[in-house]
């Protein structure tokens, strides 16, 4: 027998441990047959820590998204450090098993034969139904991972996403920041540095890779918790809405999606996410309001509360949809020209419109120029409005770095960047 050493390869895996529908053979789960079949080095090496086979194995099969599952109805089985992994999921299923029917000498029906099958059936069908084979899909992803250094469990996750991607052979990116203390330097807080570095990141990558899109994994949850945020802070209508499934090269796949569904599919599928312990606790607002304003809400007040809110997004999106498009066609006609260096505009129209598409008009000839409206309040805007009804020519307003906006002549101004 060739007891050369055999290279952990998720083809290798799935040739050697797994059946052909990908689900783990329980009696190749075992120090024997991996010893036997020269498998024993190879996990062993797999991971630096000093875990058992068994656990080195559990770990392995993380990686790859193949978890056990049980050899009766296909749910997953329980692990356990020192024997491994269950046949069964329960001791029903343990019952019905025809191989023990048939030690004990109980007979099995045909009908009970043909269940088995066709669960077993139902089981493959739905494994094999990726998105790339059901919707007939093309794409290839990179992966960026963001290791902000706040939790001692980040660098473990760090080698479960990298070997992930190793086993797919799936491009894998790496940063790591120390969030905290360079919040501080940037005069930034926690979570909002955080984002910035996240996000500056997943752009540098994506142009790197010459990617186009870069996906994130907000939950339909996460929507209902960033509206709730944008109330308490104070918004209008665009506020509302919560976050949206495509805004500009981000995309949002699982934005309508509860958390539960995920779970459940991850679940199903043998996926096996790491889970951030910080988001159970409440040291953040976010947090506060998913583990206790949601609940004390929908047990005190209305049970329907997370429906009703998302009744109220789907409103303000069709309010804000049609205000957007008669905003834009009222910045159109008042656009006379547009270079690298400013755009100018007649006022005139604007300033005939109703106080909401004025504000929003200013908004929006403000984001053409910046491509952003990050850190412009409602009192800028405002002021921003009393110099154009002033209408006094060689009058500026000026935003720090940001921008200037400047009367050329009668109803005429222009803006452009301070850097």
């Amino acid at each position: 027998m060739n007891h050369s050493k055999k290279e952990l390869t998720k083809e290798n895996i799935l040739k050697y441990f797994c059946k052909e529908d990908g689900t783990l053979i329980g009696a190749r789960c075992t120090e024997k047959y991996f010893k036997d079949h020269g498998w024993l080095e190879a996990i062993q090496s797999y991971y630096v820590d000093s875990l058992s086979t068994y656990e080195t194995l559990y770990r392995i099969l993380n990686d790859i998204s193949i978890r056990p599952v049980c050899k009766i109805c296909g749910k997953p089985v329980k692990f356990n450090k020192s024997r491994g992994f269950a046949k069964w999921c329960s001791p029903k299923c343990r019952n019905n098993d025809p191989e023990i029917l048939a030690k004990n000498k109980i007979g099995v029906s045909k009908g009970q034969k043909e269940a088995y099958k066709e669960r077993g059936d139902e089981i493959k069908a739905k494994r094999a139904s990726s998105l790339k084979e059901k919707y007939n899909i093309n794409y290839s992803i990179v992966v960026a991972h963001v290791n902000h250094m706040l939790r001692d469990e980040s660098k473990d996750e760090k080698i479960y996403v990298e070997n992930f991607c190793k086993l797919r052979s799936i491009q894998f990116y790496y940063l790591e920041k120390d969030v905290k203390n360079e919040s501080l330097e940037h005069k930034m807080g926690t979570e909002e540095y955080a984002r910035k570095v996240r996000y500056d990141f997943f752009e540098e990558v994506r142009l790197k890779t010459n990617s186009n899109k870069i996906a994130i994994a907000h939950n339909l949850n996460d929507n209902v918790e960033t509206i709730l945020l944008n109330v308490i802070r104070g918004c209008g209508i665009k506020g509302l809405c919560g976050m949206n499934i495509i805004n500009g090269k981000i995309i949002r796949p699982v934005i309508n999606i509860k958390k539960k569904d995920l779970l459940e599919y991850c679940e199903y599928n043998n996926i096996n996410p790491c889970f951030d312990k910080t988001n159970e606790q409440e040291i953040y607002t976010r947090n506060k309001i998913r583990i206790k304003l949601i609940p004390t809400i929908e047990n005190e007040f209305n049970t329907n509360f997370v429906n009703n809110i998302l009744r109220l997004r789907d409103l303000a999106m069709l309010d804000e949809d049609f205000l957007n498009n008669y905003t834009v066609e009222v910045v159109d006609n008042s656009i006379q020209n547009i270079d690298k260096h400013s755009i100018i505009f007649n006022f005139k129209n604007i300033l005939e419109q109703s106080d909401s598409i004025k504000q929003r008009s200013i908004r929006e000839i403000i984001n053409r120029k910046l491509n952003n409206v990050e850190g412009i309040g409602n009192i800028h805007i405002m002021d921003i409005l009393k110099l154009l009804e002033n209408n006094i020519p060689r009058k500026k307003y000026i935003i720090g770095n940001k921008f200037t906006i400047e009367i050329l002549k009668k109803y005429v101004a222009k803006i452009y960047r301070n850097n």
